[in-house]
This record gives C-alpha cells, sequence and structure tokens, in this order.
C-alpha cells in the first residue's frame, strides 16, 4: 500500500528552535512515505526511478532498534516516539530552495533489507551518501554494519559516508564499543557522530548538506577531511 503525507511550510515564528538545515529551506513541500513490496512490478519502485538535478539519495542502513527511524523522524519533524514499532522500508522525499535553487533529497530507510540481499546491493548501488547507525550499547549493531558492503562501496573517492552512534548518553562502562573500534573498521575519514535521538538536532543532516554544496562546485577534497565528533 502506499500512504501519501503532506509536510506543511516552515513555522518561522521561532527562528532561535530551527536548525541552520531549516534556515536554509525555504520550502517544505509534499512528502511520502512509501511500503514497497517484491513483486508489485505495476507500481514505480523509487529506487529505480531517474533522480532529476540537484537530487541526493540517502541510505540508511542499520541493525533494529537502533534509533533509525526516530533519527528520520526527527528530521521530518515528526517526534521522537517511545513505542518501537518495526519498519520493512520507508522512502521519504523533502524539497528544500537554498540559494534560489530546488534541492531534493530522498531517503531510503531499508530496516529490513538484511532479508533481501539483492535488494540490499541495488540500494548500495544507487545511494549518493551513505548513513550507518547502530548503538553505543549494543556491538551486535555496529558488527552488522561492518559485514555490509557498504564500507567497499564508500572506499570510492567523493563518496561520503557517516556514522552516527545513537545513545549519547550512556556512561562509558555502558559502551559495548568505543570510537577508535568505529574509525579502524570503517576508516579515519569518515564522518563519525555521536548522538541521542530523543535530542535530535539534524547535525548529520547539516553535514550532508555542506558535502552536497562542496561537491556541486567541484570541491577537489575527499569524503570527509575532518573528523567530527558530535555530542548533543
Amino acid at each position: 500500500f502506499q500512504l501519501q503525507i503532506q509536510s506543511s511550510l516552515l513555522d518561522n515564528s521561532h527562528p532561535c528552535k530551527r536548525s541552520p538545515l531549516d534556515q536554509l529551506a525555504a520550502l517544505v513541500l509534499h512528502g511520502q512515505t512509501r511500503h514497497h513490496q517484491i513483486g508489485q512490478g505495476h507500481r514505480q519502485d523509487p529506487l529505480h526511478s531517474t533522480k532529476p538535478q540537484n537530487c541526493k539519495r540517502i541510505v540508511v542502513l542499520g541493525a533494529p532498534r537502533v534509533g533509525k527511524t526516530s533519527i528520520l523522524r526527527r528530521y521530518l519533524r515528526d517526534g521522537f516516539v517511545e513505542d518501537y514499532n518495526p519498519t520493512s522500508e520507508d522512502f521519504l522525499r523533502k524539497l528544500f530552495r537554498i540559494r534560489g535553487e530546488t534541492y531534493q533529497i530522498d531517503i531510503l530507510d531499508a530496516s529490513r533489507e538484511r532479508d533481501f540481499p539483492a535488494k540490499r546491493r541495488l540500494s548500495i548501488l544507487t545511494g549518493d551518501i551513505f548513513l550507518l547507525v547502530f548503538s553505543l550499547d549494543d556491538r551486535s549493531s555496529f558488527e552488522e554494519l561492518t559485514r555490509s558492503s557498504v564500507p567497499e562501496h564508500c572506499a570510492q573517492p567523493r563518496v561520503p559516508l557517516l556514522v552516527c552512534a545513537n545513545k549519547v548518553d550512556l556512561l562509558e562502562s555502558e559502551r559495548a564499543i568505543s570510537k577508535a573500534e568505529v574509525l579502524q573498521a570503517l576508516g579515519d575519514d569518515c564522518a563519525y557522530f555521536e548522538t541521542l535521538a530523543k535530542d535530535w538536532r539534524n547535525v548529520i543532516f547539516n553535514e550532508i548538506q555542506r558535502d552536497y554544496e562542496r561537491k556541486r562546485h567541484g570541491a577537489n577534497k575527499t569524503r570527509h577531511e575532518a573528523l567530527m565528533l558530535i555530542k548533543m
């Protein structure tokens, strides 16, 4: 089935509450959440659709219960939900007007593609930017990311890889994995963030927008020259 949702214009009455990315976004148009099922060939698969100019496709990957849905809901202004409801596959779209040009961000949240290797490979091949999410109190959630083919795909120049470690509010003794282990496994040129889904402030998507602008203007840089550790 297909569920249509409509986004409203940004509320500018409280500028202090807007993130840097929101301040750049003069416009938020229609958004869509699609649940795509294998075998429904008569429906257009957003993965196969032709991307328009100024479009970036973000592929979000991670184990269940690590906070992917909560992070995306914060970004789309739906708020944080305490009750966990597993998702199958969500395709989200948001449009921004930045310096007179319209930018389209397509977000593929593929939470259960781990059970469909062919679909997972397709998602990786069609992604421009990769957001990998794991939980700091769950070592297996990080090990699942390292077993995927995303790190190998992102070894290509100019393919951004952003790694988000959720639950930054944990005590040091409660953490199951360290920052050093993350960088050793995924490379020290990835952008690494520690965050808290309940207190999300769009820092990852701000970095995506900055990277988008750099590459659009032909900046000759690596994926991310600086390692970023953002504590919320």
